[in-house]
This record gives structure tokens, C-alpha cells and sequence, in this order.
């Protein structure tokens, strides 16, 4: 089982990762409601092509995309994209170094550790990423679709289209915020809500995009988070269109 702990990398550099253990935990008070954006968000490397896959509210409406990963810059366009599941496809001006993440076939289950990883409004403007170890309360979920799931942990916003993987570190969901409660605003008890792994994967085989299915190959949080360094970028919005 994975410890209830954070971990931030720098990832300003290539071969430079500096990591930071924070045993601190998250108050609700510092994580974004469902399908609030503030400006930034978190997209997965898919393939050698570079395509990045992240939350569809992320980009909706952005007459400007940007993606950094470490020192590099790239404005991007958006693809295809569905809205009811909140996922959508950018395309980099140009591919680039980037390590493409490995996705799990198996499903989630409820009670599996798992660690989120992200770009959250603490760490965004200090080029630092985020990993936080969790556990999958629920994979079912009423609203807003039965496609996701309920973690223990979330992360702030910024974080959104941030991976959650595996003990392997495997892609098998897609984070998405949280559940507030509609009329008071409160967050629910479950702080993390994600869009399930088998989800994400029909989305990306309608898209028509291939992505990689990695082995069973457990490792601790340290591992995990600077192996999703390497796959992960920061996506920046501008002139959002309401």
C-alpha cells in the first residue's frame, strides 16, 4: 500500500529532477470543484507524435493553447474532444522529446492505491509537479456520468487531465476535479473524482489514436512520480471564450 504523502518534482529541466517528500495532506479548502478552470491543467504524452490527452474543460473555449514540458514551449490546437465525458485531444505545433505515458488494460477497483500527479495552482508557477499517493473509494459514479470514479485524494486546480496511475505506474483514469455539493458548494466527503481508465481508452480508440499498454512492474511513489514527470505537460489557456 502506498503512503498518504505528496511528492513535488521540479521538472524544469531534463535530467535534473529534484524531488521534495511532504508528508503534509491536502485540505478541501485547496482543491477545485468539478469543471473549474483557472487558466491551467495537466495533459498526458499519448505516442511519438506527441499527442497530449487531457480534461475537454481544460481547453473549452481557448483561443490560445500553450504546453510546457520542462524547458520546451509549443502552442497546440485542439482535436477531437467529447464534452458530455469531459476529454479532449491537443495537437503540439510540433512533436517533441517526451516519454509517452503506458496505459493499464485492467480496470480500476475500489480500495486500489493509486497516485495523482498534476500541475496545481500552488506549484504551477514554480515549474514543479505534483504527485499524491490515493486510494479509489468508488468506481461508480452517478454524476455528471457513470464514467468515473471516487478517490480519496485530489489535487488543486491546475491539476485537471493529470494522470491517475496504478502501483505500476500505469495510466487508469483521468482526473477531473471533485464532487461539490450543488446548492452549498461544499466539497463531498471523497475529495477526488477521475474519469474511469476503460473510459479513457474507448475515447482514445474513437479518436483514432494509439496508445501504449505497459506490464505489471510495482514501484514506490518516488518512482512513480518522476516516471510521470517525463510523460505529463502543463497546459496554459488564454482568451477564453464564455
Amino acid at each position: 500500500m502506498l503512503l498518504s504523502s505528496m511528492l513535488y518534482l521540479s521538472v524544469a529541466a531534463a535530467g535534473s529532477i529534484v524531488a521534495d517528500l511532504d508528508v503534509a495532506q491536502a485540505g478541501k479548502q485547496d482543491i477545485a470543484a468539478y469543471k473549474t478552470s483557472g487558466g491551467t491543467g495537466t495533459g498526458v504524452v499519448l505516442d511519438n507524435r506527441s499527442h497530449i490527452l487531457t480534461s475537454y474543460h481544460v481547453v473549452e473555449g481557448c483561443s490560445r493553447v500553450m504546453l510546457r514540458h520542462g524547458n520546451l514551449v509549443l502552442r497546440a490546437r485542439q482535436g477531437r474532444f467529447d464534452d458530455r465525458l469531459d476529454l479532449a485531444i491537443l495537437i503540439p505545433e510540433r512533436s517533441f522529446p517526451a516519454v509517452p505515458a503506458q496505459f493499464r488494460k485492467a480496470p480500476p477497483k475500489t480500495g486500489e492505491a493509486v497516485v495523482v500527479a498534476g500541475f496545481p495552482k500552488e506549484v504551477v508557477g514554480k515549474g514543479l509537479l505534483k504527485a499524491v499517493s490515493a486510494e479509489i473509494v468508488s468506481i461508480k459514479v452517478q454524476t455528471p456520468h457513470a464514467g468515473m470514479m471516487r478517490l480519496s485524494q485530489g489535487l488543486n486546480r491546475g491539476a485537471s487531465g493529470g494522470p491517475v496511475l496504478d502501483s505500476s505506474g500505469r495510466v487508469i483514469g483521468i482526473l477531473a476535479g471533485i464532487l461539490v455539493n450543488s446548492r452549498s458548494g461544499i466539497a463531498v466527503e471523497s475529495q477526488g473524482i477521475a474519469i474511469r481508465g476503460e473510459v479513457v481508452q474507448e475515447f482514445l480508440r474513437r479518436t483514432g489514436i494509439d496508445f501504449r499498454e505497459g506490464r505489471e512492474r510495482p514501484a514506490n511513489l518516488s518512482s512513480i512520480a518522476r516516471q510521470a514527470a517525463s510523460q505529463v505537460v502543463k497546459i496554459e489557456c488564454s482568451g477564453r471564450r464564455h
